[in-house]
């Protein structure tokens, strides 16, 4: 057990594990080529184990990134904290390590408890949610029959559903709803078409069948069968995230709605694009520089301020960052939307506390390295 405990805390696991990460950033940054970010951030920075294949032929597992940050965490606790010398005349490692040490806690406790997303904002809009690209929901919203908008809104978050493929079923209900949910079919990316007549059933002659995951993950179209029934009635539908309208159904004399969109979640203020300032290189359309004119507020307060590149807007423990901008259609006179990335980070001040923790322990550290090298100087001095 002693030697399994001094193989964890050793020098030589920490080099063999700071080999692999290399590996595991140079593969994970070369995959982005061919594939999208976050599909590579679970791949490569997020997993167990990896396979990747050197020029499509030959294939390498390695440690994935998740498992590589456990054993390195692990190593330094052991090697830094448990088996390194406690003496308090030599404090200044282990108060390094120990800033180390928080600093992959930290990204840990963002990765798990934080929350990413983005919003896109056409000039004069305003918006209080964002939405995560890389997840989907499924809303049922109960209609207000006189004003023709939802009067209630009950979410089914993907995690309850995405493993609803083949011949699996999963049923929801809920005591508020008069009705039964049923998901089958569940596709990361799917495409609508028509069917073939005489040949295929399909609901109001459309399809809904599995296309490959696209390169960007955010870029996906998700489509999930759906069946709603009672005792007295029975609907099937289909959800698709490319949908503009979502499914309607009546249940007795009340009328619901149902339908497919990216994960959402609230700010605890509103943003409206006042303006979105872009310029452009000469004779080129590679943009140089781009910006968004916002004004947050809380209800009776608000602020303007700009949102440029590494300028973003920090305000509530959120933060918004200038992501990217596009138009609705390919007409480049359409209106221009700006696209915010969104993030909650609850571990955000960690680094920098970290990085001071860190710093003061090497400054004890080279201190005393100083202190004792100095005396010991001047004693060989006065032997001579």
């Amino acid at each position: 057990m002693k030697k399994i405990l001094h193989f964890l805390g050793s020098y030589k696991l920490s080099v063999i594990l700071l080999f692999f990460l290399m590996l595991i950033v140079l593969f994970g940054t070369l995959a982005q080529t061919e594939h999208g970010i976050y599909e590579v951030q679970k791949k490569y920075f997020e997993s167990v184990f990896v396979i990747h294949w050197i020029a499509n032929l030959i294939p390498l597992p390695l440690p994935g990134g998740g498992l590589l940050m456990v054993l390195l965490l692990t190593n330094l606790f052991i090697g830094g904290i448990l088996l390194a010398p406690k003496s308090l005349k030599k404090p200044g490692m282990l108060i390094a390590h120990g800033g180390v040490i928080i600093l992959i806690l930290g990204g840990f406790w963002g990765e798990i408890w934080g929350d990413y997303g983005q919003i896109s904002l056409f000039e004069g809009e305003t918006k209080n949610t964002f939405e995560d690209p890389r997840h989907w929901e499924i809303y049922i919203w109960k209609m207000d029959k006189e004003k023709k908008i939802p009067s209630e809104e009950w979410v089914i978050p993907q995690k309850q559903f995405e493993k609803v493929h083949g011949a699996l079923r999963r049923s929801f209900f809920s005591q508020e709803l008069p009705f039964e949910i049923t998901l089958m079919r569940f596709m990361k990316n799917a495409r609508p078409r028509f069917t073939i007549p005489g040949v295929e059933q399909g609901i109001q002659g459309v399809l809904l069948e599995p296309a490959k995951p696209e390169r960007d993950e955010e870029i996906n179209m998700a489509g999930v069968y759906v069946e709603v029934s009672t005792k007295e009635q029975h609907y099937l539908g289909m959800l698709w995230g490319g949908e503009k309208q979502p499914w309607v159904f009546e249940i007795g004399n009340d009328l619901y709605s149902m339908g497919l969109r990216h994960k959402r979640m609230e700010l605890p203020f509103s943003v409206r694009l006042e303006k979105f300032i872009k310029e452009f290189y000469p004779r080129t359309n590679k943009p140089r520089f781009f910006a968004s004119e916002v004004v947050y507020s809380t209800g009776d307060w608000e602020q303007r301020t700009v949102i440029r590149m590494n300028e973003p807007l920090r305000f509530k423990g959120f933060t918004l960052y200038q992501a990217s901008w596009g138009t609705a259609s390919d007409n480049p006179s359409e209106p221009v939307f700006s696209v915010l990335a969104v993030t909650r980070n609850p571990a955000e001040p960690v680094p920098l506390y970290s990085c001071i923790i860190i710093s003061f322990g090497l400054l004890i550290h080279f201190i005393q390295k100083l202190l004792r090298f100095l005396k010991s100087s001047k004693g060989a001095q006065a032997i001579s």
